[in-house]
């Protein structure tokens, strides 16, 4: 009802839900009319969200008007977030637009979510939904990008994930990639990931790429994964 309210009457809504007693039913309305008016006007919605004092309600809110406000406005989706004092918006918030804004920008959301988010789960979320929507739009823009990054975990997970979507569209570029990179480090991470999506289709092309990883460990480990 509330919500049909507001795809109406956002304004009228909207005053009816501030008028309300502070607490939990406050917080849900604040949400519902946040996230119908996100479409038309992201700034009001955002400030509604911002009412909610329940952290898990503000949340979601926030991170819905996040998305909806990147896809119209990226630019003024992320001054908005950046504007935002500490804490008022979480990292799983950041995230969101971070995916949001890579649709249009992956080297914008790229810049954003290293930026704005600590090392942890949301960053680790942020970076791989990026190079995945990043390698479906310039596959060599992402592997330019993914040279430059220093290596640490969160890279081989990416790494991984760009494997995975250009093997799809384009395995020769992919190979050919792949074998100009230096010996070791992102060569290593890429082959291991090409070894194993190349297993199911052809286990000798998989061993051959195998066979490109320079660290023993590593190595190592790929041969065992490509064991039936």
């Amino acid at each position: 009802m509330l919500a049909a309210w507001c795809a109406r009457d956002p304004s009228a809504a909207a005053a009816w839900t501030q008028a309300r007693e502070p607490g939990a039913l406050r917080d849900l309305a604040f949400s519902i009319v946040a996230q119908e008016w996100a479409d038309k006007n992201p700034t009001n919605a955002a400030a509604l969200a911002l009412a909610c004092t329940d952290e898990t309600i503000r949340t979601v809110a926030l991170a819905h008007v996040a998305r909806v406000w990147a896809a119209q406005a990226p630019a003024a989706a992320c001054d908005w977030m950046a504007s935002l004092p500490p804490g008022l918006a979480g990292d799983r918030v950041r995230c969101a637009l971070a995916l949001a804004v890579a649709t249009h920008d992956p080297r914008a959301a790229a810049r954003l979510a290293l930026d704005s988010l600590p090392p942890g789960p949301e960053l680790d979320r942020a970076v791989v939904g990026i190079v995945q929507r990043w390698a479906e739009r310039s596959p060599p823009e992402a592997a330019a990008w993914l040279e430059q990054f220093p290596a640490q975990p969160l890279r081989g997970v990416a790494v991984e994930c760009f494997v995975r979507v250009w093997s799809r569209n384009d395995w020769e570029a992919l190979g050919s990639w792949i074998k100009h990179l230096p010996a070791g480090g992102l060569r290593d991470e890429a082959a291991a990931a090409l070894a194993c999506v190349a297993r199911p289709r052809d286990a000798q092309a998989a061993r051959a790429w195998a066979s490109l990883i320079i660290n023993p460990e590593a190595r190592k480990a790929c041969f065992a994964a490509l064991e039936p």
